[in-house]
């Protein structure tokens, strides 16, 4: 995919990442970010909340309406599910290992190669603009089916990525999911 050449050949010492249809909307945003990477070896990658705009009614809101702790790990991306738009991103680059594909959440695959390197940061701060349904973003041409797969797709990347750590985080999440399939489905 292109996103995975650009990645691959970005040469500077962070990368930081905003899709044409979204904005950052804080002028420090990525001194701020730089600053907190810099101060700390062990994070890989700083994110923020951001706020959200829906396209078709204007109406916007906070991205992230609970508090989140500052330092995230590989399993918040597994168990807390999409907590940062793509827009918020600012990582170092140590080298592009990742495969973003057509059938994959990319957002969650940065944050996963990512927090394979180390600590994820979260300010509360929103530092960027998410636009929902804009005419030329993934969620206006998506549906939720579709958007499932490609959260399916990234769990099997992961799966492959990590195999033996990740098979007992996907146990436990076939797990829950078999045990609420059955209670729901005897009700």
């Amino acid at each position: 995919a292109f996103i995975n050449d650009l990645l691959s050949e970005a040469r500077g010492e962070f990368i930081a990442i905003c899709e044409g249809d979204d904005a950052w909307i804080d002028r420090r945003k990525l001194e701020k970010q730089v600053f907190t990477l810099r101060q700390n070896d062990e994070l890989s990658i700083s994110i923020h909340n951001a706020i959200v705009e829906d396209c078709r009614s204007g109406n916007r809101h906070i991205f992230n309406k609970s508090d989140l702790p500052e330092i995230l790990s590989l399993k918040d991306i597994f168990f807390r599910g999409w907590f940062s738009p793509t827009a918020s991103f600012l990582f170092r680059n140590s080298g592009w290992n990742g495969d973003i594909r057509k059938d994959v959440n990319g957002d969650m695959v940065i944050l996963f190669e990512n927090a394979l390197n180390g600590a994820i940061h979260y300010s509360p701060e929103p530092m960027s603009l998410y636009r929902y349904f804009s005419s030329s973003s993934l969620s206006s041409a998506a549906d939720r089916a579709f958007l499932y797969k490609k959260k399916i797709g990234f769990y099997m990347y992961a799966f492959r990525k990590v195999r033996a750590p990740f098979k007992i985080i996907l146990g436990g999440l076939m797990l829950v999911l078999l045990t609420k399939k059955t209670i729901v489905s005897r009700k």
